[in-house]
């Protein structure tokens, strides 16, 4: 019986551990202008639209559990400028980026259930940007 008491009770301490360590997200405000990556809002997220600009394919990125959007750029070779607004208020955030292969994304933006984002995506030397707005469902 003692035994059992002592394995419930490290089963018990393994599980609280693990919830604090395993970086799950909630929604809210306190995501925006943060990493998507370091905050766990990357983990499930999907893709609500994707484009072409100037040779190089970017991804406007939405979390559900986070209630975020962020632009990633899955494979940047060169510079691009990358910037996301959401209607929900906040500033926009992005900037300039350069890269050569890897993946790359701006911060996210606070933009829960149907809030519209504002995207603007261009490669440096390469003509127009890539312009858009996006609104989930």
């Amino acid at each position: 019986m003692r035994t059992t008491g002592k394995i419930a009770a490290l089963l018990g301490t393994t599980t609280a551990l693990l919830a604090l360590t395993t970086g799950s997200a909630t929604a809210g405000p306190e995501h925006h202008n943060t990493d998507p990556l370091g905050t766990g809002c990357a983990s499930g997220a999907s893709t609500i639209r994707s484009g072409s600009v100037g040779g190089i394919n970017y991804e406007i990125r939405y979390s559900a559990g986070c209630g975020t959007n962020w632009v990633r750029v899955p494979a940047l070779s060169g510079t691009v400028y990358m910037v996301i607004r959401s209607d929900w208020g906040g500033s926009a955030v992005g900037g300039y980026q350069t890269g050569s292969g890897g993946s790359h994304w701006t911060p996210q933006v606070y933009a829960p259930g149907g809030t519209c984002v504002t995207f603007w995506v261009q490669r440096i030397g390469s003509g127009d940007p890539a312009t858009g707005n996006v609104r989930l469902g």
